[in-house]
């Protein structure tokens, strides 16, 4: 409600004029002082109003990408220690998915969240981006089996460039500003010194390590497709993800031989059963960004990496990609 608005509720009248010497003098009795008053003191508490809503927007925001970032950097050296200690990313990746479907049903059951329920129209619909989303998933454990912590961290960061300039070519967003464009091609440039000076370079990890730059930029683009045009809720969004990739993984087991690896190490007692139990309940460790913080990249012109996806995103797990 406008200051004059309240004015005019109140009964407050504005004086008239008069005239004096030929001059048309505005007369100021009590009653406009008062008004006077009432208005200042509005403007003053609509003023301060603003700031207020600009400084919550502002932390909500910042504690967003601060925790993003914490989650992102703990579940990229866990998953490094995941693969490390349980060397079969197919089978790792697939109890990560079972213990988020599992979770969001169970926890919805119980009444704690709500979620979409399950539908083959819906899951018809989602399946290319789960399809994306497993992709990225998969290509990231496998970096991480095959590379250090630094180099997947050197080609995550290479993400928002990709995906703004993806999202004006194919999202038709508008392009990030040029302070922003400067920012993004100072962190293009320590990438590439990184990749020159890499005493750890072998062939396997960087062709990993680029076909999950493509993915995983391929997949923050579609998601922010789906989740503006399909109408799942954050969980709905979690369970849809994880649900459809639990029922493409064994596809992707016998696609890799994976299968095999682990029949062998079972048969042959090498198997470590106590760290696939420990895998089964860790839940996800490696996972997309959330709509909401979706929402926040786009309306920043890049992508402020994720997606709690451990990018939790609303999308599919809590991981890092």
């Amino acid at each position: 409600m406008r200051p004059q608005d309240i004015i005019y509720r109140l009964g407050w009248k504005e004086k008239g004029v008069e005239s004096h010497g030929g001059r048309r003098v505005a007369v100021v009795g009590a009653e406009e002082k008062s008004r006077r008053k009432m208005w200042e003191i509005c403007n003053r508490r609509m003023w301060w109003s603003r700031i207020d809503w600009w400084k919550q927007q502002y932390y909500t925001t910042s504690g967003v990408v601060v925790g993003y970032a914490v989650c992102s950097s703990l579940l990229a050296i866990i998953n490094k220690y995941a693969i490390t200690k349980f060397n079969y990313p197919g089978l790792l990746t697939a109890l990560q998915y079972l213990t988020s479907a599992a979770g969001v049903y169970l926890l919805g059951k119980l009444g704690f969240l709500h979620h979409d329920p399950f539908s083959l129209p819906t899951a018809k619909k989602f399946f290319p981006a789960a399809l994306v989303f497993y992709l990225a998933i998969f290509t990231n454990t496998n970096l991480l089996r095959h590379a250090n912590v630094d180099t997947f961290i050197v080609f995550r960061s290479l993400t928002p460039l990709l995906v703004a300039l993806a999202d004006t070519a194919f999202r038709h967003q508008p392009c990030p500003s040029n302070l922003t464009f400067l920012s993004l091609l100072v962190i293009l440039a320590g990438a590439v010194g990184y990749v020159a000076t890499d005493s750890a370079f072998t062939l396997t990890a960087y062709s990993w390590a680029f076909a999950y730059l493509v993915t995983i930029t391929t997949e923050m683009v579609y998601i922010k497709h789906m989740v503006m045009n399909l109408g799942l809720g954050t969980w709905g969004f979690v369970f849809y993800n994880n649900l459809l990739s639990l029922m493409m993984a064994p596809f992707f087991w016998f696609l890799t031989g994976e299968n095999l690896e682990v029949l062998a190490a079972v048969r042959s007692g090498s198997f470590d059963s106590a760290a696939f139990s420990a895998q089964s309940v860790t839940g996800p460790g490696s996972a997309p960004a959330q709509p909401k913080q979706l929402d926040i990249e786009s309306n920043n012109g890049s992508d402020a990496d994720d997606t709690v996806t451990g990018e939790s995103d609303g999308r599919g797990k809590v991981t890092s990609r």
